[in-house]
């Protein structure tokens, strides 16, 4: 058997042709993620130039924005990689819950499934939860126990607490981070290039995002299987 075709680790596959939402969050998030990088590069050329010119990375940022004219913020390094690193997160979450949204309604098409209930008691269900909620518990089971369940979870409360700063949206991020299991993290450590993640919100890094990207590539199998 040639090992280089086997999936990466976790395994995750899908028997089921794609449908065409997940086509295109791959797209999606490969373009994405290729713009994100790129600005990762960017930020650590700048900090490795600034030390090889003698300046802190504020310094040289300053002269930067003077030398191209360019309007600016602020010139504290550090404040905006960790507001990048968030803006990181809030992207792909984006890219992720719309191409799921879309998966739940070619799912409801293509199965002519009538009555999916996408509120509870008034509130509205994100679309993981509405999953949760409307398949039955044989389909469910598998989605709810994969790590990355919780992982994505934790990420769409980050989502929140960063678009919607209150005490509540960040008291929910953290209690989000604290679901992940010990077992959960050990899984994580076994991606390809996993990096040091998942961090708590007030140590958002790179590698979150890193993270997050490849784990919506490979449960994205787990919700084909489902919903297709």
């Amino acid at each position: 058997m040639d090992m280089s075709k086997l999936p990466p680790f976790p395994g995750y596959v899908t028997s089921k042709q794609f449908l065409p939402s997940f086509q295109t969050l791959f797209k999606d998030l490969g373009d994405q993620d290729a713009c994100i990088q790129l600005q990762e590069v960017s930020q650590r050329f700048l900090e490795d130039t600034a030390r090889n010119t003698r300046s802190s990375a504020d310094e040289f940022l300053k002269s930067l924005y003077q030398d191209f004219q360019v309007p600016h913020g602020t010139y504290h390094f550090s404040t905006m990689r960790s507001v990048a690193y968030h803006s990181f997160i809030i992207l792909t979450h984006a890219a992720f819950e719309a191409a799921l949204k879309e998966a739940i309604k070619q799912h409801c098409i293509l199965y002519r499934v009538e009555g999916w209930e996408k509120k509870v008691g008034g509130k509205d269900l994100a679309p993981m939860q509405q999953l949760e909620h409307n398949l039955s518990s044989s389909i469910k089971s598998r989605l709810v126990a994969a790590p990355e369940y919780r992982l994505i979870e934790y990420y769409r409360h980050l989502r929140i607490a960063s678009s919607h700063r209150t005490q509540e949206t960040s008291e929910k991020a953290v209690r989000a981070f604290s679901k992940i299991k010990e077992t959960d993290i050990l899984h994580f450590k076994k991606y390809l290039h996993a990096g040091d993640a998942p961090n708590a919100p007030a140590g958002l890094s790179f590698d979150d995002f890193k993270l997050f990207t490849r784990a919506i590539k490979y449960y994205s199998n787990l919700l084909n299987e489902a919903l297709a």
